[in-house]
């Protein structure tokens, strides 16, 4: 039971799930970053896709999620809200 409460925190926690969107995002958006709004409760998720160097445009922004909303997903439906925010830029 232990084990699964810490598996349970670990999905909900803030960093994992930054992180797993960054993976994710890379793998979306070839060279793009992910900048995420810092001015967000810490429960909550906000980011935007920015395009590669040298360029400085806003690829797309993300609606405001709970972070268990984004553990709840799989990587799969991930890749996909990822891929809805900048559609253009997306690789198939």
């Amino acid at each position: 039971m232990a084990q699964l409460e810490e598996q349970m925190i670990g999905n909900d926690d803030p960093r994992s799930q930054r992180e797993r969107i960054i993976r994710l995002a890379a793998e979306v958006f070839r060279g793009c970053s992910v900048v995420f709004d810092e001015d967000q409760p810490p429960s909550w998720l906000r980011f935007r896709i920015d395009a590669p160097p040298p360029l400085s445009t806003i690829l797309g922004v993300s609606g405001h999620y709970h972070m268990s909303e984004i553990a709840d997903k799989s990587d799969e439906q991930l890749r996909a809200l990822l891929r809805a925010t900048a559609p253009a830029f997306a690789e198939r």
